[in-house]
C-alpha cells in the first residue's frame, strides 16, 4: 500500500528517532513476507489492563446504548447484553 500522507499527521520531528522493537526477527521476516501482521492474544500479554476499558467510555457507550433503546426501540434484553459488553468487552 503507498504512503498517503493525512491532513494534521507529519512526520516525526525527529526523523532519527529510534523506533522500539515489539517483536523478534523471525516475525519481522514474517511480515515482510506475508505483508500481514502478527497480534498475540490480550490473554496472553501478562499485563491484567490490556484491553481493559476506561470509566468514562463505559458509560458513553451506556449512554449510546439507552439513546438507541429509546430511539429505535432496542429490546431490553438486546439492551442488557449491550451494556455488559460494555462493561467487560
Amino acid at each position: 500500500m503507498p504512503y498517503r500522507p493525512l491532513a494534521g499527521i507529519g512526520p516525526p520531528a525527529n526523523e532519527s528517532q529510534t523506533i522500539w522493537r515489539y517483536f523478534d526477527f523471525p516475525k519481522f521476516v514474517n511480515l515482510l513476507l506475508s505483508h500481514t501482521l502478527f497480534f498475540a492474544r490480550l490473554d496472553l500479554l501478562g499485563d491484567p489492563y490490556e484491553g481493559s476499558v476506561s470509566g468514562p467510555t463505559v458509560e458513553a457507550r451506556g449512554a449510546f446504548y439507552r439513546k438507541m433503546q429509546k430511539d429505535q426501540g432496542l429490546q431490553d434484553s438486546a439492551f442488557e447484553r449491550l451494556m455488559q459488553l460494555a462493561a467487560h468487552p
